[in-house]
């Protein structure tokens, strides 16, 4: 014999629906709060677009003036121009080592040039910095040396008269 079951479930959605209306309204107040302050936002958002665009300007013109710089540098003294493409090219030398492109043989057979060329030239500049005292010691005894034949003429000139 079978035997049937019946099972009734009743709802009540009331709840459901008052609070479904509750969230609408908390969205649409949302909604209508972030739309009467995008026009801040966005009045914010594009002045912090112009002050990166400042400071992007100002960085690009600190840039430019320190390159400025190391030429006038270098070409009052070309021992530091050279210096500064040396260390140019060991940056690039580095930067290709790291990258896989020259393997460790070639670099350190390049690193070695690039470190007997400044060796070099820092010798060769203190040769001229000897030098340059030297002159300068030099040119300082020769400034005497005016005084010198006047007094010579004077001594030679009280001889005749005597």
């Amino acid at each position: 014999m079978a035997q049937t079951s019946r099972l009734v479930i009743e709802l009540d959605s009331r709840d459901a629906e008052a609070k479904a209306a509750d969230t609408r309204k908390a969205l649409e107040a949302l909604e209508d709060a972030g739309l009467s302050i995008q026009p801040a936002l966005n009045k914010a958002g594009a002045g912090m677009e112009k002050m990166g665009k400042g400071a992007e300007k100002a960085t690009k013109s600190i840039e430019d003036e320190a390159d400025e710089l190391e030429r006038l540098i270098g070409q009052i003294d070309p021992v530091v121009r050279r210096l500064g493409d040396l260390d140019r090219q060991e940056q690039e030398l580095a930067k290709h080592r790291k990258s896989g492109k020259i393997d460790l043989a070639t670099y350190n057979e390049y690193q070695s040039k690039l470190d007997a060329t400044r060796n070099g030239l820092t010798l060769f500049d203190d040769s001229l910095t000897r030098t340059g005292l030297t002159a300068k010691q030099t040119a300082a005894a020769l400034r005497g040396v005016p005084a010198q034949f006047t007094d010579i003429a004077t001594s030679l000139q009280a001889a005749k008269t005597r």
